[in-house]
């Protein structure tokens, strides 16, 4: 909360005369898949997937990855989000620029399925990855156990969850071998963990919520 004469950070909007909301680049890469759609209409988060037999004209790699439009969040009371657009492209890297404070992680949160805006709506094609700033871990599973435990939700099987997930650590140079539990790992190595696993069913779509907390500076650069 603020004290007294400190000002609250003011909530993530459209407006030109602020820092630009987005920055983006475009990077060599494809997109597949079906798109999915959340949606708020005042009950509840509504979610529907279409099967790739069902889809009547292909997905074009032209239409956004990522669509949010109008999107509002309020915490009691306290307006949040106040009717941000977000749009992200087949090979785009967008940046979501804001103080502290003025909602960027709630953004994110709402673009992952993870929270019910007030209003607006978030269409996504494919598989969503999502890193958020807090490790979602368990502190009694080891890396291993993580990987198997989130691989089955994303339909994979024990040995291509562990192959797949061991490879990805190995890149960002965790110590796979050692098997500690997550609640012995430092801060650093436990966010290695999470980004691992927002990457592990090759997403279409991934949200990253300042990934590289705690990252070596070796580990940084090569992420």
């Amino acid at each position: 909360m603020a004290g007294p004469g400190v000002d609250e950070p003011e909530p993530l909007r459209n407006l030109a005369e602020r820092l630009p909301l987005l920055a983006s680049c475009e990077l060599p890469c494809g997109l597949t898949g079906a798109p999915a759609e959340y949606r708020a209409d005042g009950g509840g988060l509504g979610v529907t997937v279409a099967a790739e037999g069902q889809i009547s004209r292909p997905w074009s790699p032209a239409s956004p990855a990522l669509l949010a439009s109008g999107v509002v969040k309020r915490f009691g009371g306290r307006p949040v989000l106040d009717g941000v657009d977000l749009e992200a492209r087949s090979g785009e890297v967008v940046g979501l620029v804001g103080e502290n404070g003025a909602g960027k992680s709630t953004l994110l949160r709402i673009c992952a399925g993870l929270i019910v805006p007030d209003a607006g709506r978030v269409r996504v094609s494919g598989r969503v990855g999502f890193c958020p700033q807090e490790p979602g871990l368990l502190d009694l599973l080891t890396a291993d156990e993580h990987l198997v435990y989130f691989g089955a939700a994303l339909g994979l099987g024990r040995a291509a969850a562990v192959a797949t997930g061991r490879r990805l650590l190995e890149e960002f140079g965790y110590p796979v071998t050692e098997g500690k539990l997550t609640k012995r790992l430092s801060g650093g190595t436990r966010q290695k963990l999470n980004l691992a696993l927002a990457l592990l069913g090759d997403p279409e779509v991934l949200l990253l919520d300042e990934p590289y907390q705690g990252f070596d500076r070796g580990v940084y650069v090569n992420f």
